[in-house]
């Protein structure tokens, strides 16, 4: 999900080969939110945040 643009992620019908289908945008777009997670305390650290 993440570009070639670091830190740029993409999902849905914004991203290559997408179905354009709702189910499939909702669930790239869950899968991108927790590649960014990962993306951010890669670069910043876990700021105190403990998650579920």
């Amino acid at each position: 999900m993440e570009t070639s643009l670091e830190g740029t992620f993409a999902a849905g019908d914004a991203r290559g080969g997408s179905t354009k289908q709702v189910a499939s945008a909702v669930g790239e777009g869950a899968t991108a939110t927790l590649m960014i997670r990962n993306y951010l305390e890669k670069r910043q650290g876990n700021r105190g945040y403990k998650g579920d």
